[in-house]
């Protein structure tokens, strides 16, 4: 017998995670999915690892075309946040998006504290997930604070603990 969903759920809401978006491009429209199940993995090769939903957008995109963005959030993008965790986006709505290209020409969003342009490495399947792993091409960062996801709730970071 496995974990009860619920209690699953609760447990993880303990584990205090930064928020990203993985983009990609569908012709010259960014699609993107937001991920908190997104880590390092290697430093040689520079290897991450995400997850995404089966039934996204997004995830179709990356099979399709092998390469995606991936964008750490800063603490001013939680509008990001909740637009990309969406089913549905309507044209409006992405039309406010403003990215920028990578040298590599994957859709970075704009004010991001970090991104990374990654070419698909790997992928596996993860229950109702597809666990990809990106070989990273290229990346950026900016200052900034990180937008941080913990009890259900978006947070900010106080500071250090001496």
């Amino acid at each position: 017998m496995t974990i009860d969903p619920d209690q699953f759920k609760r447990v993880l809401a303990r584990f205090a995670s930064g928020v990203t978006v993985v983009t990609a491009y569908e012709g010259n429209r960014i699609h993107g999915a937001t991920a908190s199940a997104f880590c390092s993995l290697s430093l040689r090769p520079p290897l991450v690892l995400v997850c995404l939903d089966l039934k996204s957008n997004t995830k179709a995109l990356i099979d399709q075309w092998g390469v995606f963005g991936v964008n750490i959030l800063a603490d001013i993008q939680r509008w990001h946040s909740d637009l990309f965790a969406r089913k549905t986006i309507s044209e409006e709505e992405l039309e406010r998006v403003r990215y920028l290209h990578s040298p590599h020409g994957m859709p970075i969003l704009e004010n991001t504290l970090a991104y990374l342009a990654c070419r698909v490495y790997a992928k596996y399947p993860g229950g109702d997930h597809e666990i990809y792993v990106g070989e990273v091409l290229e990346g950026g960062v900016r200052p900034g604070r990180p937008l941080v996801y913990y009890e259900g709730k978006y947070r900010r970071l106080g500071g250090e603990i001496a």
